[in-house]
C-alpha cells in the first residue's frame, strides 16, 4: 500500500494467540502447495552461471525487458543487452563486451561470473534515473514465441528506503511484492509477452517514475503490485484498484485479474476506485493489485510463502492473458 503502515502494539496474550494462528495458517498453505517451478534467483541456474536477475543486482541495474532467451538491463544511463542466440553476446550501450558463455535455459539467460568485471568496466558513470532509456545500438533480442502479444509493465511497489507495510510476521511488503512480480514477469515472458519491471531489486523509485516507465515504453498494460494493511486485523483478501476516471480497458483488466485471483482461495474484496498516482499518470490501461492484508495472520502466512507467491503470479498472469487476447 502507498501509505506508511500503522505500528500496532499487541498485548502478550494476543501475540501468543497470533503465533498459534500464524502456525496453523502456515500449515494450511504448505499442505498441497508445490515449490515454484520458476525461480528468479539462481536456484535453477546452470552450474557456475549467473541469471539476469543476479547480474542486475551485481551491477546495480534493473531488468527492464525479458524476451525469449534474452534480457535487457538498464539504469544510471546505461543499457546492457544479453542474449543467447545466435552465438551469445553481451552489449553495453550498443557495444559488444565480455568474452564468455551466454546460456539459455528454460527461456532465461545466464552468463559466466567472470564476464561481470568487463561489463561493469564498460558502464558509464551517470546519476540514477528512470529505468527505461533509449534502445541500444547493437542487435535487438529476439521476440517471444508464445501466445501473448503486447508490452506489460509490472511495478513492484515500494523498495529501497520505502519498505511499505510490515506484516504481523515481520516480513516487509517490498520484498513480498518483488518476489511475486519477478515470478509474474518470467511467466509472461514465457508466454511471449514483452515484460518491463520498474524495479527488479531492492531500490527506491518515485511514483511518477514508475508511471513514466510505462508511458515511455508505450505499454499495453501497467500492473502495480502491493500488499495491504489495516488497523483491523480481521480484514483480509485481495483488492484490485483502478482510478476514478478509469477507462473501460482498465476496468476490464481489473475484472480479469480479479477472476484469476479468485482461484487462489483468498477473499475477494472486488474492484475499487482510488486516484493513486501510478494509476492516474499512466497513459495505458492501469491497475493496482493489493494481494492481501499483511496485518492479518492468515493472509500474511500465505503471502510470505514461496509456493503461494507463485500461485498469485499464475493467477495474475491468467488475468493479463485475457486482456492481451482482446488486442
Amino acid at each position: 500500500m502507498e501509505a506508511e503502515p500503522m505500528r500496532i502494539h499487541l498485548p502478550r496474550w494476543e501475540i501468543k494467540r497470533g503465533v498459534l494462528l500464524f502456525a496453523a495458517a502456515a500449515l494450511i498453505v504448505l499442505a498441497g502447495c508445490e515449490k515454484p517451478k520458476v525461480d528468479s534467483g539462481d536456484n535453477l541456474s546452470p552450474p557456475g552461471m549467473l541469471s539476469a536477475w543476479r547480474l542486475a543486482d551485481q551491477l546495480n541495474l534493473t531488468v527492464v525487458q525479458l524476451s525469449r532467451c534474452s534480457a535487457t538491463l538498464e539504469g544510471r544511463g546505461n543499457s546492457v543487452v544479453v542474449y543467447a542466440n545466435p552465438g551469445g553476446k553481451v552489449y553495453v550501450n550498443g557495444r559488444p563486451v565480455a568474452d564468455g558463455d551466454v546460456v539459455c535455459m528454460g527461456n532465461e539467460v545466464f552468463v559466466q561470473p567472470q564476464m561481470v568485471p568487463a561489463i561493469r568496466a564498460a558502464l558509464r558513470d551517470a546519476p540514477s534515473g528512470i529505468a527505461v532509456s533509449p534502445p541500444p545500438i547493437g542487435p535487438q533480442p529476439p521476440a517471444g514465441t508464445g501466445d501473448f502479444r503486447g508490452t506489460i509493465v509490472i511495478d513492484p511497489g515500494h523498495g529501497g528506503k520505502d519498505p511499505g507495510a510490515t506484516a504481523v510476521t515481520g516480513q516487509q511488503e517490498k520484498h513480498i511484492v518483488l518476489a511475486v512480480a519477478r515470478s509474474l514477469a518470467v511467466k509472461l515472458q514465457q508466454r511471449g509477452a514483452r515484460v518491463i519491471l520498474t524495479r527488479s531489486n531492492d531500490r527506491f523509485l518515485e511514483l511518477e517514475e514508475r508511471a513514466d516507465v510505462a508511458n515511455r515504453a508505450k505499454a499495453d498494460l501497467f500492473v502495480s503490485i502491493h500488499a495491504d494493511s489495516a488497523a483491523n486485523r480481521s480484514a483480509q483478501g485481495f483488492t484490485v484498484y483502478v482510478s476514478r476516471s478509469a477507462s473501460a480497458s482498465s476496468r476490464y483488466a481489473a475484472d480479469a485479474i480479479i477472476r484469476g485471483l479468485c482461484a487462489t482461495g483468498l477473499d475477494n474484496r472486488g474492484v475499487r476506485s482510488a486516484d493513486y498516482r501510478v494509476l492516474v499518470r499512466t497513459n495505458c490501461p492501469a491497475v493496482l493489485v493489493e494481494l492481501g492484508y499483511l496485518s492479518n495472520w492468515a493472509d500474511a502466512a500465505k503471502l510470505q510463502n514461496d509456493a503461494f507467491q507463485d500461485r498469485l503470479a499464475d493467477a495474475i498472469c491468467q488475468g493479463i492473458g485475457k486482456v492481451l487476447a482482446r488486442k
